[in-house]
């Protein structure tokens, strides 16, 4: 009976290997393709934009689709967005200083990216413009996400007043 058991297990281990070493082997051939398959304008090296600080306060997000044309040499020739009209020039300017790789091109080509600014709601507001924007580059896509920010008056002083003074004018600071 044991010797069954063990049998079992033996087969199972070793269909598991072969599993596992045939998923690894389609893994690696997906991926080994997929850089091949790829032409055209490929980003090679993010501009990093900066979430505009009118856009951080007033909490304007949303996404900005830029459309570039990008020489043979993978500079960038003309570039046009469409979004919200505070966070078009941000992602402009992003585009514009980036560089491409323009892979099999023969002529000038196109290549379509989205900026999605978000506003994060961390709780407080006020140390907001003092954390940067994360960003996050995926293949069409850049996500730039700020923390919330607000006005807020650092020389506001709480008035505490003590027991004895509770009703009087001109109680002391503490």
């Amino acid at each position: 009976m044991s010797r069954r058991i063990l049998l079992t297990n033996l087969r199972l281990v070793g269909m598991a290997l072969c599993l596992f070493v045939m998923s690894a082997n389609a893994l690696a051939q997906g991926t080994a393709g997929s850089d091949k398959a790829e032409t055209g304008p490929v980003l090679i090296t993010l501009s990093t934009p900066e979430y505009p600080p009118l856009a951080r306060m007033a909490n304007v997000s949303g996404e900005v689709k830029v459309t570039a044309s990008i020489r043979k040499d993978g500079a960038v020739e003309l570039a046009e967005a469409t979004g919200p009209p505070l966070l078009k020039q941000a992602a402009l300017e992003s585009a514009q200083k980036s560089t491409f790789e323009c892979r099999g091109c023969t002529k000038e080509a196109t290549r379509l990216l989205t900026f999605s600014f978000e506003i994060k709601d961390e709780g407080d507001c006020c140390g907001g413009f003092s954390r940067p924007a994360e960003v996050m580059q995926l293949p069409d896509r850049i996500i730039i996400a700020a923390a919330k920010s607000c006005i807020c008056d650092p020389g506001a002083v709480r008035k505490v007043r003590s027991l004895k003074c509770l009703y009087l004018w001109r109680c002391g600071l503490r």
